[in-house]
């Protein structure tokens, strides 16, 4: 019985390992101004600065995209719905541009925003 304990205990360890690291996977998007959240997208797209955080955030595209945000943890996920759902709906042309950025070929964007529980 020890033994299967343990090998809960190394799996689970072993499964939090796999998320994606960032320095907040809590960062609240939603006090962010519209200037602010247009300053975000334009780092993700090598258009402007990045501080460290959203650096920390960028290094991970197009990975989490490509895999449906498969590596995110329920944070990260969050945080992704938050700032997507707010490019969507306040600033669907900057919201446009990052997606083509992202996946110029339009195959992984919808299971991207699906994994984080965002329609279109």
């Amino acid at each position: 019985m020890k033994f299967l304990i343990a090998c809960a205990l190394v799996l689970a360890v072993a499964a939090a390992e796999d998320y994606h690291v960032t320095l907040d996977d809590n960062f609240d998007f939603t006090k962010l101004s519209h200037d602010e959240l247009t300053a975000v997208a334009k780092c993700f797209m090598n258009q402007g600065p990045c501080n460290e955080l959203m650096l920390s955030y960028k290094q991970h595209y197009p990975g989490v995209v490509i895999d449906a945000c498969n590596r995110c943890n329920p944070s990260q996920k969050k945080t992704g719905k938050v700032f997507y759902g707010r490019l969507q709906k306040e600033l669907p042309d900057v919201y446009h541009q990052l997606r083509k950025y992202m996946d110029p070929e339009n195959k992984y964007f919808s299971n991207f925003l699906a994994a984080m529980d965002l329609s279109e």
